[in-house]
C-alpha cells in the first residue's frame, strides 16, 4: 500500500523554510527605557521570548496540491494550529504524474511564504526489502523507494527535506518475525540509500515505538549491535515515533527511549487507529487532544532531543474540528 496519507500504490509560528523549523524573532527597536533583554554589538535588543514550538502535520490528500482552495484551507488550518512543518504524499511527483511537479510547486511556494516547512513523503512496507529477498509475491523492492525519493528531491518543487513512512513490519509480518534481524537491517540500509540519493536534505523516518524492545543486532558480522530504534536514530537526523496515546503522559512514556536516541518527534493520531480509545484521539477531538499536545510541549520543553510534536493527520484531524 503505497501511502498517500492513505497508502497509494498499493493502498491515506511559522518558520523559516531551512531553519531548525522553531521560529525566532528579534526587536531590532532601539534600546530605550526599561530594559527588556540583553542587547548585542549594534544596540538593538534580543529578544528572549519563548520560541514557538516545532509541529508536523501529515498530509495525504494528493488533490491538495493544483486546488487554489484546498491549499488555502490547508495553510489556514496550519496557521490557526501552530503548525510549522507539513508531510506531505509526493508520490505523484515521484511518479511523474502530468502536473505534479507545478502544482506541488505553487504549493510548497506558498507554504514557504507562510513560514512553513515541506517535507515530501511517501513510504511502502515492501520498499524495505531488497530486489532479491525472494519473498512470494513481493512486489516490489528498494529500487523503487529510492527512485520515487530521488526524483521528489531532484524536482524543482523545494522541498525542505524527506518524510519516509516505510513500515517493513506492515508487510509479511510472518517474515518479518521469523527474519527479524535481517529485516532489521534491510531496513536501515534502506535508508542509508534514501540519503544517498537525496544529497543534503534532512531525512526523517516514521518509526513504532516497539523497536526498542527487540533484540539488537549488528550491520556486518562481528560488528556492534544496536536495537532498530538505534540504528534508525543514527541514520536519519530526525526519528518520527508513533508514540499514540490519548495523554501526554502516556506520549511521552512511550517515546522516552527514542528521545534518549537522538533528535525525535513524538506523534499523536486524531483518526480511529482502530486500536482502542487509549491510543488515539477519535473520539476525544480536536480541542481535547490540543490540550494534551501543549502539555506534551510544556514537559519536554527543556528536552534537547525534543524536535516537537507530529499529528497525523490532516484530514481526520479537520473533519474533527469541524464536528465540534
Amino acid at each position: 500500500m503505497l501511502t498517500l496519507l492513505l497508502w497509494l500504490a498499493c493502498g491515506d509560528d511559522t518558520t523559516t523554510p531551512g531553519d531548525s523549523g522553531i521560529a525566532t524573532t528579534e526587536d531590532t527597536g532601539t534600546v530605550t527605557g526599561t530594559d527588556t533583554g540583553p542587547t548585542d554589538e549594534t544596540g538593538h535588543t534580543q529578544d528572549t521570548s519563548p520560541q514557538a514550538p516545532t509541529r508536523g502535520l501529515w498530509v495525504w490528500d494528493t488533490s491538495i496540491p493544483g486546488d487554489a482552495d484546498k491549499t488555502a484551507e490547508l495553510l489556514s488550518f496550519g496557521a490557526e494550529r501552530g503548525i510549522t512543518t507539513l508531510f506531505m504524499s509526493c508520490d505523484p511527483v515521484g511518479y511523474g504524474t502530468e502536473g505534479a511537479e507545478a502544482a506541488y510547486t505553487e504549493l510548497v511556494s506558498q507554504a514557504h511564504a507562510a513560514g512553513l516547512e515541506v517535507f515530501g513523503m511517501s513510504g511502502y512496507g515492501w520498499f524495505t526489502l531488497p530486489c532479491d529477498a525472494g519473498l512470494p509475491g513481493q512486489p516490489t523492492c528498494w529500487t523503487e523507494g529510492w527512485g520515487v525519493y530521488e526524483t521528489c528531491a531532484a524536482s524543482s518543487v523545494g522541498f525542505d527535506g524527506i518524510m519516509d513512512d516505510s513500515e517493513p513490519a506492515s508487510v509479511a509480518q510472518d517474515h518479518f518475525d521469523a527474519n527479524y534481524a535481517d529485516r532489521a537491517r534491510w531496513t536501515v540500509q534502506y535508508l542509508q540509500g534514501i540519503q544517498e540519493r537525496i544529497g543534503d536534505l534532512p531525512l526523517h523516518h516514521a518509526l513504532p515505538a516497539w523497536y526498542d524492545s527487540r533484540d539488537a543486532f549488528a550491520m556486518v558480522d562481528g560488528g556492534e549491535e544496536k536495537t532498530l530504534d538505534r540504528w534508525i536514530a543514527d541514520n536519519v537526523e530526525v526519528a518520527a515515533v508513533m508514540s499514540y496515546r490519548d495523554t501526554a503522559d502516556a506520549v511521552i512514556a512511550i517515546g522516552t527511549e527514542e528521545l534518549a536516541n537522538g533528535p525525535a518527534w513524538l506523534g499523536v493520531e486524531i483518526g480511529d487507529a482502530g486500536e482502542g480509545d487509549h491510543v488515539d484521539f477519535s473520539r476525544e477531538g480536536d480541542a481535547a487532544m490540543q490540550v494534551e499536545i501543549e502539555a506534551i510541549e510544556a514537559q519536554l520543553v527543556d528536552e534537547p532531543n525534543f524536535h516537537g510534536v507530529m499529528i497525523h493527520s490532516y484530514s481526520p484531524w479537520a473533519e474533527a474540528a469541524r464536528n465540534e
